[in-house]
């Protein structure tokens, strides 16, 4: 119970001040290095930023397209490789190999399901990654690939396919997990920002990229008719380069934003230019024009670049090598395919090489190089046609 001298001494004091609270910064910590999950989300994202065109497009099938530019030919035992040729002529090969290696890119694995036809011999169809969960074993061998329910994420009435049944191409594998990398998921950081950055850069010319006008009616303090704003403003709406200004003293035209977007081009350079390096492309690759690079500079990028599609057709020639011709001949190791350098020097260095070392032995050009060897080199048939 409150007593008389408690309540008096409250009405004295006043009502009590809340306490100030600590200050505190405005806006939003960003978020660096964010943690790449496999979702339905995600994978939604991914494909919408491969389907959505762009350089991101562009970059991501560079690589597959590279990997057949000088073409590939097939080696092993003659029964076992007419054998194989015999069942991809009824492919779309390179379409097949191309996709596989988009999609891995995407989603972290590229898939196709070889599927047995009724008179004999079998076909190869692609597959949507993002449909298919992969399971495994207490020991984290790969049993199965399990068909996701279309707009769902439940995969507990989908069929399973087995592992013969499936092309699996993992270009970056995870440790422990059956899933790829995704390129797109792992450069998501610089594929927003560049994206940020070309939506900002076209509303800003968009608003600021021409010059504008400034017209001041009347002098301080009169009051001007807005019959007459209105016909100055249809009369000042179509303006052109070739416009001239005809008006009273009553009039003042003034230019503004006349300066436009500075700095443009170096700062799309900028971004664009992390984005291809992150993608693992050379902007050349790609149609860009690459702001202040050199032809040395190019070079060294294109080494590069050929270097990773070289090493990236030693991982697709032994996955189709196992996933695919094995199946087809039944005997592993039979059949293999090779993928041609795709480095267009490349041949002609090999081929003056090959021409000096034929040239110190003009009486027999083959004693030291095979012509057998040398018709290879260059994936000449012998027998009188060509890979």
């Amino acid at each position: 119970m409150v007593t008389f001298v408690q309540r008096l001494r409250q009405l004295v004091a006043g009502k009590e001040q809340p306490k100030p609270k600590a200050a505190a910064s405005s806006g939003t910590v960003p978020s660096y290095f964010r943690a790449s999950k496999r979702d339905k989300a995600t994978l939604a994202r991914n494909a919408a930023i491969y389907e959505s065109g762009g350089l991101v497009t562009a970059a991501i099938k560079a690589p597959g397209r590279t990997v057949l530019s000088n073409g590939w030919r097939l080696d092993g035992e003659e029964g076992a490789v007419k054998q194989v040729q015999a069942a991809i002529d009824a492919l779309d090969f390179e379409t097949l190999v191309s996709m596989l290696v988009d999609y891995a890119y995407v989603h972290g694995n590229g898939l196709a399901e070889i599927v047995p036809l009724r008179g004999g011999g079998l076909t190869v169809q692609l597959r949507d990654p993002a449909r298919f969960r992969i399971e495994q074993d207490a020991w984290g061998n790969i049993v199965g690939y399990r068909f996701v329910q279309e707009d769902t994420w439940d995969d507990s009435h989908g069929p399973l396919l087995l592992p013969e049944e499936i092309i699996d191409l993992n270009l970056d594998p995870v440790p422990n997990s059956p899933y790829g990398r995704s390129l797109v998921s792992v450069c998501i950081d610089e594929i927003l920002r560049d994206a940020k950055t070309n939506e900002g850069l076209a509303k800003a010319i968009e608003r600021h990229g021409f010059p504008k006008y400034h017209i001041g009616v009347g002098v301080s303090g009169e009051q001007v008719a807005e019959a007459d704003l209105k016909g100055l403003r249809k009369e000042f709406e179509n303006l052109s380069s070739r416009n001239e200004f005809i008006t009273g003293p009553d009039i003042n035209i003034s230019t503004i934003d006349a300066t436009g977007i500075n700095n443009s081009s170096e700062i799309d350079n900028v971004f664009s230019s992390r984005l291809c390096a992150s993608l693992g492309v050379p902007p050349e690759q790609i149609g860009l024009d690459a702001t202040g690079s050199t032809e040395a500079t190019a070079n060294v990028r294109f080494r590069a670049w050929y270097d990773r599609v070289a090493a990236l057709q030693r991982v697709v020639a032994t996955t189709l090598s196992r996933q695919l011709f094995d199946r087809i001949t039944g005997r592993p190791g039979a059949c293999w395919i090779v993928f041609e350098d795709p480095r267009p020097e490349d041949m002609a260095q090999k081929a003056e090489w090959i021409a000096k070392i034929m040239q110190a032995t003009p009486m027999d050009p083959f004693a030291v190089l095979p012509q057998d060897w040398v018709q290879e080199q260059f994936g000449i048939d012998p027998t009188g046609g060509a890979d």
